[in-house]
């Protein structure tokens, strides 16, 4: 039995609705300080220093009812983006979330539910 045939009752709840791949402005992403952390301007920097688009993957963004764009993951990225000419747009994930409070609720759970990978490689090297 798969593990789509064991979970279809949350089927909805857990898989959601897909987001949209875009290229976006870097100038049209905003941060909703109410849930964002506060910027680490160090790793911004190391991440414009040493900006690589195979490491930089795609930003996660809610579009709001007014058409205004906010990351809910990847503020970091896109701020390192900002400090460099030659990049004017940035891929994105973009989903048309329920307000802030499921923006709140994505980054959080973005944030946590993440596998520490670090763990799996140490197991599979022993």
């Amino acid at each position: 039995m798969s593990i789509a045939t064991t979970t279809e009752q949350n089927h909805k709840k857990t898989l959601g609705e897909k987001g949209k791949a875009s290229y976006l402005s870097k100038d049209v992403l905003q941060f909703d300080t109410s849930y964002q952390r506060p910027e680490i301007t160090a790793f911004v920097w190391h991440i414009a220093r040493n900006f690589s688009w195979k490491l930089f993957g795609t930003v996660s963004v809610s579009q709001r009812i007014n058409g205004e764009y906010f990351v809910f993951d990847g503020q970091h990225r896109v701020l390192a983006a900002r400090l460099r000419d030659d990049i004017d747009n940035i891929p994105c994930l973009v989903f048309n979330l329920d307000g802030v409070s499921e923006e709140a609720e994505a980054f959080l759970d973005l944030n946590t539910e993440r596998a520490d990978l670090g763990e799996y490689i140490d197991d599979e090297l022993a």
